[in-house]
């Protein structure tokens, strides 16, 4: 294990080395991104007819995320950045449950599917790292603020 911790630091240190050549750009630079949303509805779903909680099944719905983005390189900051922009992303989500009515003691399914669509403005801190000079990665943090712009919810009854 005391090798294997050794080998990785010593792997960083010459990377770090190497880093140095290969800066990222400076100054102000745009992207536009163009990307995958996977989001989950959650919570409790109320029976209108026993006024119990009720048991949902959640699925994953997979939305498209579109946006441009301004970054400003930080100068003497070694690949620290700011970033914001602006995204339009969609979400939502899918669940199924039984329901039974206690009048007729009728027991049928339920699936709700919900399409919701934002903008999202995105205010970020990030660090960008080259290998060379086509490969790098980055990695970013901070609050993004979102507005609902529409929305679809469409429920499906069978029996």
């Amino acid at each position: 294990m005391k090798r294997l911790i050794l080998s990785a630091l010593v792997l960083l240190g010459v990377a770090s080395v190497q880093a140095v050549d290969f800066e990222p750009e400076k100054g102000f630079t745009t992207q536009v991104t163009l990307g995958m949303n996977v989001s989950q509805i959650r919570g409790t779903v109320y029976d209108i007819s026993a006024l119990a909680p009720g048991w949902v099944d959640p699925r994953a719905k997979a939305g498209l995320n579109v946006g441009i983005n301004g970054r400003f390189m930080l100068p003497e900051a070694h690949g620290t950045y700011l970033m914001a922009g602006v995204e339009w992303s969609q979400k939502g989500g899918k669940y199924s449950r039984p329901v039974t009515w206690m009048e007729n003691e009728v027991t049928y399914s339920t699936t709700h599917k919900f399409n919701m669509h934002y903008i999202n403005i995105p205010v970020h801190v990030g660090y960008h790292y080259n290998f060379d000079r086509d490969w790098g990665v980055y990695g970013e943090f901070g609050p993004y603020f979102a507005v609902g712009v529409c929305g679809k919810n469409k429920m499906t009854t069978g029996s």
